[in-house]
């Protein structure tokens, strides 16, 4: 591993501890405070918000893998992503949303991806527990780019967005040691791609406290696939800050 990965991984697990730590002693102030259960959805749409990288992962990564993303799935591929969570508010979409704006090979690189997170909570007198995280895709992504704050995405309404029918829900599958799973596989998930060919869709998302772990794919009748992202395993992404 370089000197900067190891650097890069100390500072992350530094800077990690103390913001969760932080974020956690407000979050839990603000239940006591109000009398109100946070919806696990909330909860997670502020966790997420930080900077993240897959850099740690792409240092040790085999050489073979470092490849550029390619169409369809050609080879085994893994790039280097830096990655921004935004917890936003959204009064005409309903949930708690995250915008995130993924940008290839460094900070300041080209954006590689745009998406829309909503977590949809049950929301309950004594618990609202996580019911799935619906995702969406932008009509115009470059009007939106580069947005940070939480008042930036008021006036995004549905007819902004490109939406996934309600079979592409991810659902909670799993929940141990601090890390929400949410997955959707192609029998439930199923879309016409842009060939106008049928497409079932396979996501994966692993969030926790200070790494996130992310999957997706799209695969034809015929079993091929249209994409896969990453082109091997997951991106595993580290709170840079």
């Amino acid at each position: 591993m370089s000197a900067y990965a190891t650097s890069l991984r100390q500072h992350a697990g530094r800077k990690a501890r103390g913001i969760v730590a932080v974020a956690l002693t407000m979050i839990t102030l603000a239940i006591v405070s109000a009398g109100e259960i946070e919806p696990e959805g909330q909860a997670l749409a502020h966790l997420l918000s930080a900077h993240w990288s897959n850099a740690a992962q792409y240092e040790t990564a085999d050489d073979a893998l470092r490849r550029p993303p390619a169409p369809g799935h050609p080879y085994d591929w893994l790039d280097l992503q830096y990655a921004r969570f935004v917890a936003v508010r959204t009064p005409h979409i309903p949930g708690d949303a995250v915008y995130l704006e993924w940008r290839a090979g460094g900070p300041e690189g080209p954006i590689s991806r745009q998406r829309l997170w909503v977590f949809q909570s049950d929301i309950r007198p004594d618990a609202s527990p996580l019911e799935g995280m619906d995702f969406y895709a932008f009509r115009e992504p470059e009007a939106w780019a580069g947005r940070t704050g939480w008042e930036d995405f008021v006036d995004l309404t549905p007819d902004d967005l490109i939406g996934y029918p309600p079979g592409c829900r991810l659902q909670p599958v799993s929940r141990g040691r601090g890390v929400t799973v949410l997955a959707v596989d192609e029998t439930a998930c199923v879309i016409t791609a842009q060939s106008g060919r049928e497409m079932g869709i396979n996501a994966r998302v692993a969030i926790g406290f200070d790494r996130i772990e992310y999957a997706e794919s799209g695969r034809l009748e015929d079993g091929s696939y249209a994409f896969k992202v990453p082109g091997t395993g997951a991106y595993v992404f580290e709170r840079t800050w």
